[in-house]
């Protein structure tokens, strides 16, 4: 009896220890970040441009991906006339490569050879309301406050 408590706490202890160290190492961020330096408002405006897609008014979900070594990219769902639409837009090129922004000798940084590609399909109500209830506690915006009627 004595062993399996002895077991059950250590295991416990670490697992806790772990849980702790994986929020440490946790670089996922809600909503938008305040940008203060000159680079981050230049790469924030250029992901905007070239994906504008994603911030458009009629998209009611977005998830925006930037990895480190490829393009960026935008997946969302829209609300249109004609019901709701998943989406994807990539950047063709890695926009941070092509910003050069490890050359401080580079005065002028031109993104306009980044172009975007678009993906996207129609979604039933139903569906796009599931996906919405998935990313509604991830999305402190519209995704918490705009609601998609489920039809049943």
């Amino acid at each position: 009896m004595l062993r399996r408590l002895a077991t059950v706490c250590m295991v416990l202890i670490l697992f806790s220890r772990a849980w702790a160290e994986a929020e440490e190492r946790d670089y996922l961020q809600r909503g938008e970040e305040k940008l203060t330096a000159q680079y981050q408002i230049t790469y924030d405006r250029a992901i905007r441009d070239v994906l504008s897609r994603g911030w458009r008014r009629d998209v009611v979900l977005r998830m925006v991906d930037i990895p480190p070594f490829r393009p960026e990219w935008i997946a969302g769902i829209a609300r249109t006339a004609d019901g709701y639409h998943a989406s994807e837009v990539t950047a063709s090129k890695h926009i941070w490569a092509v910003l050069d922004f490890d050359n401080p000798k580079k005065k002028k940084r031109d993104y306009r050879t980044v172009r975007p590609i678009l993906h996207e399909r129609p979604l039933s109500a139903p569906i796009a309301a599931r996906v919405a209830a998935l990313w509604a506690p991830c999305s402190p915006s519209r995704a918490t406050t705009e609601k998609i009627p489920v039809s049943t």
